[in-house]
């Protein structure tokens, strides 16, 4: 192997918090792949470049990525197929509104002794999962979050197959499987996944948000699904939000963590969590 970890950010605002990231997380030991979205606006390709001394960073193609549309997991595998090239011991996707919580030589040390297991997110398994396959969502890039015209269309569809009983896994749902899809996985089950993908291309074209189910049923299919640990090591909470973004009142908290990552942050909700725990892991 080149190097222990290759971390896959993809980004879309908040350039700060991806510029912290990055200055934490470089080490000898790691390289980044940055995919910044196409509409993103106030990026500085230069001024991100300076936040490395150690590592390599390698710029992913830009997209036009939609909430909830296919071209997420087609990220996430593109992403995935330019970095195995160079052969790393982990592979770690991160969101550009994520923090890490540990410094590089903690990072490397688990890793190393956590060696062969796979750290992914398994939820309970809900109708929710199965029905985000069932049915055909073919306006999803244009609905993305919004209630727009096209989102009522997109429901009608969605009722009227719901009467005809449509169902593209009929057969299958128990082999469907849904969690976060934030992951740290090794090389081995990167390669897999990016070598099997074809396999699944159209149960996961027309669907919505199956960047949380695609990595999981893909590895209960596997012959790795016994290296899995169900938990993707990032502190992330669901109770106070969608999810719910750091304050400062949370610094203890993080600080205490186990997990190596958090996410979200948001400088226009709270900078002075992201500046306090930058300043933790700089020192």
């Amino acid at each position: 192997m080149c190097k222990r970890n290759a971390y896959l950010i993809m980004a879309h605002t908040d350039f700060e918090i991806l510029k912290k990231t990055i200055s934490i997380l470089d080490d000898k030991n790691a390289d980044f792949y940055i995919h910044i979205d196409y509409k993103a606006k106030d990026f500085d390709l230069n001024e991100l470049k300076t936040c490395i001394d150690k590592s390599n960073m390698y710029f992913i193609t830009s997209s036009d990525i939609r909430w909830g549309d296919r071209i997420q997991v087609d990220l996430e595998i593109n992403m995935l197929k330019e970095a195995v090239k160079r052969k790393y011991e982990y592979y770690h996707l991160l969101s550009g509104a994520d923090l890490p919580l540990k410094k590089p030589e903690y990072i490397n040390k688990f890793f190393e002794d956590n060696s062969g297991k796979n750290f992914i997110d398994f939820g309970e398994r809900d109708q929710n999962a199965i029905d985000r396959l069932k049915y055909y969502y073919f306006f999803q890039k244009n609905v993305g979050r919004n209630r727009s015209f096209m989102f009522y269309i997109q429901k009608t569809l969605l009722i009227l197959q719901k009467i005809i009983r449509v169902n593209r896994i009929r057969g299958k749902e128990d082999k469907i499987f849904k969690g976060a899809n934030w992951f740290s996985i090794n090389h081995d089950l990167a390669s897999y996944i990016v070598s099997n993908f074809y396999k699944y291309y159209k149960i996961f074209d027309h669907t919505v948000c199956a960047d949380e189910i695609f990595l999981q049923t893909m590895v209960m299919a596997s012959p790795y699904k016994d290296t899995i640990v169900n938990n993707c090591l990032r502190e992330i909470d669901w109770k106070r939000g969608n999810p719910y973004v750091y304050r400062n009142c949370d610094y203890e908290l993080l600080a205490n963590s186990d997990n190596i990552f958090a996410r979200k942050f948001s400088t226009k909700t709270d900078n002075e969590i992201i500046e306090r725990l930058y300043q933790r892991l700089s020192e």
